[in-house]
């Protein structure tokens, strides 16, 4: 089987999915052609057996449709709708090919979106067989674009939970005799993430509470806002690390934190959950959706609403070792309904329903 993904940035839990896939299916090709690495993210990635990368910056549509004549894709799955030459290709190709839509966005009730649906809903079912997305609220979004129930797949993004998994099978009697007192927050330094509202409410918990003054945050990231961090002693801020390298640092981290104002999805979560960390997320998460279960692996709380986040921190911070490895393990049994072995079935079955 062969597939073509016209994608935007490539990252390393995307890359962990194909690399499975194609391990598992020795007849399998995959070829992507993908806009370069964000600069505030600059992921490396090895070399993976069958499958190859056309940077998109140097291509135009004949180019693209030039691949797709020689690769002969089975499906080809676009991501979005911002690059018109991507569409151009998927006209072309849609009366002999599947074509699939990758979206992120939730259904946000907005009035853009309210405006684009009944456009949509006579554009986007002709030039595409169906949508795979990363959850529920993206779902609810290509049901208001008109795509049929049937058509529509779940679990777009997703990772090789496994090397998660042994980390947290690894340091699970560490953590269950000393819990780590450190919070991990791995975000852009950009507004859309809330960071400022991370660190004052952080600051202001253990500056208030001297028995929490033990507990340090851990922030991993880089971006425009770099060099407007916070400094306190009680905040490290590591910069950007690779997958490879965050992976060191997981047995030490205690509970993880998104303070997003919006996060589509927010992949981050569910490798840390995988890895057995609870979780502290934003309403505007949405991965929290499948990856959050309020009490049981972490509290959620109102992005708009500072307080909120200073309660829950607090909560959270004040929890027993007990509690806080129950929810560690909550969090890594939740996480295990996802997964690259999922992301390849759900691929391997567009393929069997959708190809003739």
């Amino acid at each position: 089987m062969k597939y073509l993904f016209l994608y935007t940035e490539l990252a390393d839990y995307t890359i962990q999915c194909f690399k499975y896939n194609l391990e598992q299916n020795l007849d399998d090709e995959i070829h992507v052609v993908s806009y370069d690495v964000n600069k505030e993210a600059p992921f490396t990635f090895g070399k993976v057996a069958r499958l190859t990368n056309y940077p998109r910056k140097d291509l135009n549509i004949e180019d693209i449709w030039a691949i797709v004549d020689r690769v002969k894709p089975g499906v080809i799955f676009c991501s979005g709708w911002i690059d018109k030459q991507y569409l151009g290709v998927i006209r072309l190709a849609r009366h002999k090919t599947p074509c699939f839509l990758i979206v992120d966005n939730p259904w946000l009730g907005t009035f853009k979106q309210k405006l684009l649906a009944p456009y949509g809903r006579l554009f986007f079912p002709r030039l595409f067989s169906g949508a795979w997305v990363p959850g529920r609220s993206q779902a609810e979004f290509m049901k208001r674009l008109g795509f049929k129930q049937g058509t529509i797949y779940e679990g777009f993004y997703s990772t090789n939970t496994a090397i998660f998994e042994k980390k947290y099978e690894d340091s699970k009697m560490d953590k269950e005799s000393s819990y780590p007192k450190v919070i991990a927050c791995a975000a852009r330094y950009i507004p859309q993430k809330g960071l400022e509202n991370l660190w004052d409410n952080f600051i202001n918990v253990i500056e208030s509470n001297p028995e929490l003054g033990d507990w340090k945050l851990w922030m991993f990231g880089h971006g425009v806002n770099y060099n407007d961090r916070k400094q306190h002693p009680n905040i490290i801020h590591h910069g950007f690390v690779q997958p490879q390298e965050l992976m060191n640092y997981l047995p030490d981290i205690g509970i993880f934190v998104l303070p997003s104002k919006l996060e589509p999805w927010g992949m981050v979560v569910h490798e840390f959950a995988a890895a057995g960390i609870p979780l502290l997320l934003s309403n505007k998460v949405f991965s929290g959706d499948k990856f959050l279960k309020n009490n049981k692996n972490g509290f959620t709380f109102d992005s708009e609403a500072p307080k909120d986040l200073r309660q829950k921190l607090k909560a959270i911070m004040q929890l027993s070792s007990a509690e806080l490895n129950a929810m560690s393990q909550a969090s890594f049994e939740l996480a295990k309904t996802e997964g690259a072995d999922k992301w390849s079935a759900t691929m391997q079955s567009i393929y069997n329903t959708f190809v003739k």
